[in-house]
Protein backbone atom coordinates (compact mmCIF):
# COMPACT_ATOMS: atom_id res chain seq x y z
CA UNK A 1 0.00 0.00 0.00
CA UNK A 2 1.51 3.53 -0.97
CA UNK A 3 0.72 6.46 1.52
CA UNK A 4 0.92 9.73 -0.01
CA UNK A 5 1.72 11.48 2.71
CA UNK A 6 5.23 9.98 2.72
CA UNK A 7 6.15 11.72 0.25
CA UNK A 8 5.68 15.02 1.32
CA UNK A 9 7.21 14.65 4.94
CA UNK A 10 10.36 13.07 5.73
CA UNK A 11 9.45 11.42 8.56
CA UNK A 12 8.58 8.00 7.33
CA UNK A 13 6.29 5.39 8.21
CA UNK A 14 7.87 1.86 9.11
CA UNK A 15 4.33 -0.11 9.85
CA UNK A 16 4.73 -2.60 6.95
CA UNK A 17 8.10 -2.70 7.75
CA UNK A 18 7.53 -4.05 11.42
CA UNK A 19 5.02 -6.68 9.85
CA UNK A 20 8.06 -7.48 7.65
CA UNK A 21 11.04 -7.83 10.38
CA UNK A 22 8.71 -10.03 12.45
CA UNK A 23 8.03 -12.70 9.37
CA UNK A 24 3.97 -11.58 10.00
CA UNK A 25 2.69 -12.71 6.45
CA UNK A 26 -0.55 -12.33 6.80
CA UNK A 27 -0.93 -8.65 9.05
CA UNK A 28 -2.37 -5.87 8.67
CA UNK A 29 -0.60 -2.49 8.57
CA UNK A 30 -3.21 0.38 9.40
CA UNK A 31 -2.57 4.02 10.47
CA UNK A 32 -4.76 5.54 13.53
CA UNK A 33 -3.08 8.98 13.72
CA UNK A 34 -4.79 9.96 16.65
CA UNK A 35 -1.45 11.50 18.46
CA UNK A 36 -2.18 10.91 21.73
CA UNK A 37 -5.48 8.73 21.99
CA UNK A 38 -3.83 6.69 19.52
CA UNK A 39 -2.83 3.54 22.02
CA UNK A 40 -6.40 3.33 23.89
CA UNK A 41 -7.87 3.59 20.32
CA UNK A 42 -5.69 0.53 19.01
CA UNK A 43 -5.86 -1.57 22.12
CA UNK A 44 -10.03 -1.08 21.72
CA UNK A 45 -9.26 -1.83 17.68
CA UNK A 46 -7.16 -5.10 18.34
CA UNK A 47 -9.91 -6.18 21.07
CA UNK A 48 -12.70 -5.64 19.03
CA UNK A 49 -11.28 -7.06 16.02
CA UNK A 50 -9.99 -10.30 17.96
CA UNK A 51 -13.95 -10.14 19.49
CA UNK A 52 -15.43 -10.36 15.38
CA UNK A 53 -13.16 -12.86 13.66
CA UNK A 54 -12.22 -15.91 15.63
CA UNK A 55 -8.98 -16.53 12.91
CA UNK A 56 -7.08 -13.58 15.00
CA UNK A 57 -5.31 -14.70 17.67
CA UNK A 58 -2.79 -12.28 18.22
CA UNK A 59 -2.50 -8.07 17.16
CA UNK A 60 0.66 -6.33 17.78
CA UNK A 61 0.16 -2.62 18.12
CA UNK A 62 3.54 -1.23 17.63
CA UNK A 63 3.46 2.86 17.77
CA UNK A 64 6.33 5.48 18.09
CA UNK A 65 7.27 9.13 16.10
CA UNK A 66 10.81 10.57 15.40
CA UNK A 67 9.97 14.33 14.74
CA UNK A 68 12.13 15.43 17.27
CA UNK A 69 14.71 15.66 14.56
CA UNK A 70 13.08 18.09 12.08
CA UNK A 71 13.06 20.22 15.02
CA UNK A 72 15.08 23.70 14.62
CA UNK A 73 16.18 24.58 17.51
CA UNK A 74 17.72 28.08 17.23
CA UNK A 75 14.38 28.91 16.45
CA UNK A 76 12.56 29.50 18.97
CA UNK A 77 8.64 30.38 17.44
CA UNK A 78 8.89 26.05 18.03
CA UNK A 79 10.17 26.05 21.49
CA UNK A 80 6.83 24.09 22.95
CA UNK A 81 8.56 20.94 21.04
CA UNK A 82 11.84 21.38 22.23
CA UNK A 83 11.44 18.56 24.56
CA UNK A 84 10.85 15.77 21.97
CA UNK A 85 12.45 12.74 21.49
CA UNK A 86 11.77 9.60 19.53
CA UNK A 87 10.05 7.45 20.89
CA UNK A 88 8.10 3.69 20.42
CA UNK A 89 5.76 1.30 22.33
CA UNK A 90 4.77 -1.82 21.21
CA UNK A 91 1.97 -3.70 22.68
CA UNK A 92 0.76 -7.32 22.07
CA UNK A 93 -2.79 -8.35 22.43
CA UNK A 94 -3.76 -12.65 22.14
CA UNK A 95 -6.14 -14.70 22.52
CA UNK A 96 -6.17 -16.82 25.86
CA UNK A 97 -9.21 -19.22 25.91
CA UNK A 98 -11.90 -17.30 25.46
CA UNK A 99 -10.44 -13.96 26.97
CA UNK A 100 -8.58 -11.61 25.07
CA UNK A 101 -5.42 -10.25 27.19
CA UNK A 102 -3.23 -7.55 26.01
CA UNK A 103 0.52 -6.72 27.72
CA UNK A 104 2.94 -4.61 27.06
CA UNK A 105 6.89 -4.11 27.34
CA UNK A 106 8.96 -0.88 27.84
Amino acid sequence: MHDRRVERVPALDGRHQAGYEIGATRAWAIDVQMRCGTTIAALKMAKDMMAADPEINTVLIAGGYRNGDLINLQNQRVSFMFNLAPVAAPCCCARAGRATTCWART
